[in-house]
């Protein structure tokens, strides 16, 4: 922003605002690339203070005019860091593009070359008349930032940069740094990626490349299992009818147990499906109506939040599915095992073992029972 933005700024103040009323302006975005208009959202004590004690639009605009006059004031004086206060507070009080502009023009002056990028880069995001201007000083605010690509395996990931969020994956574009050492790391949930360092000078740019998945391990394959050769009881031609009900009783209910294991992984996968659309739903509603909750939703506020409220209720009724389908497996599968035990002729001469081994492998679980006689 040169001089005669000011000038132009003062009058815009001064007077009824021309052509973009404050209220038409969209809201800030809620993650910028380059983080820099970030730092300027107004604190959750000040939030709370507007909120305690609201005023009418004529107020808040008279607000933001005097704020305007103090660092355009403070600007022709050279003045900076007063000028940047003042535009701090009234761009609190409202997003308008000629506010941003005066912020990263400020910014600028103070060689604050991030903070600045991300005050063009809001200004140029809501279509402003000198668009041609704005990119030039986009850019030559670049000239003087690093910049990182990241590429991330798992969708939806949020990545930090020295522990502050500063995109989320898919990253589509590049994301602005200062020049320095940087440490990049890519969390979803409980999962963390190993971190990342990378030193950045003016103008450098550098891949990165963020995992979060870890190779599952091999599936245990079960040993083959032995034919059956009962062994005739002493004084009959076979104990083949002696065996016959453990026998029977150990096929169905390892069966009906292998059906619970396999019920309970197919709804942990479905629930686990449904949790990672329901993160992506609301990141979309939090872009879309920021600082907005499900209190009291009204409008396409209200038919968003009932999504997120269905989305929620089937996660938690796959998960409870799971759990109820994987319990069922391990007490079906004692109540085989002790069944087929008790059951086992006494007075055979061999004698009937009984083991079950739980196993994991990867995100599967199950159990392998074996029994000998």
């Amino acid at each position: 922003m040169r001089f005669e933005r000011l000038t132009n700024l003062f009058s815009v103040f001064l007077v009824p605002v021309v052509g973009v009323s404050l209220s038409m302006v969209r809201p800030a975005f809620a993650e910028t690339r380059t983080r820099g208009a970030q730092r300027s959202q107004p604190s959750a004590a000040e939030a709370q203070q507007n909120a305690e004690e609201p005023e009418s639009t004529a107020e808040r605009e008279k607000r933001i005019r005097q704020l305007m006059r103090d660092g355009v004031v403070d600007y022709r004086r050279s003045n900076y860091t007063g000028a940047r206060d003042a535009f701090q507070k009234a761009w609190q009080l409202s997003r308008h593009l000629d506010i941003a502009a005066s912020l990263a023009d400020v910014e600028m002056k103070l060689g604050h070359y991030l903070e600045a990028a991300g005050y063009w880069e809001y200004y140029l995001g809501n279509m402003p008349p000198d668009r041609a201007d704005a990119e030039a000083q986009l850019a030559e605010c670049r000239k003087h930032l690093g910049s990182i690509n990241v590429v991330v395996d798992t969708p939806d990931a949020a990545i930090l940069v020295d522990d502050q969020v500063a995109a989320r994956a898919p990253v589509s574009s590049p994301i602005w740094l200062k020049p320095g050492e940087h440490t990049i790391v890519a969390r979803l949930g409980e999962q963390k990626s190993a971190p990342q360092s990378v030193s950045l000078t003016e103008g450098s740019s550098q891949n990165v490349t963020l995992k979060l998945k870890v190779a599952s391990a091999p599936e245990q394959v079960a040993p083959p299992v032995e034919p059956l050769s009962p062994d005739p009881l002493p004084g009959s031609g076979s104990s083949k009818g002696s065996k016959t009900a453990p026998i029977v009783v150990l096929v169905a209910g390892g069966a009906l147990t292998v059906t619970a294991v396999a019920l309970g992984i197919v709804y942990k996968g479905k629930s686990d499906d449904e949790n990672t659309r329901r993160l992506l739903l609301l990141s979309q509603f939090d872009t879309k109506f920021p600082g907005t909750s499900c209190a009291a939703p009204s409008g396409s506020v209200a038919t968003a939040c009932d999504t997120l409220d269905k989305s929620a209720e089937r996660v938690d009724t796959f998960r409870n599915t799971s759990l109820v389908s994987f319990v069922a497996a391990g007490a079906l599968g004692v109540a085989t095992a002790l069944t087929t035990y008790l059951l086992w002729p006494s007075g055979s001469s061999d004698k009937a073992n009984v083991r079950v081994i739980p196993w994991t492998a990867g995100r599967s679980h199950g159990a392998t029972f074996e029994l000998s006689f």
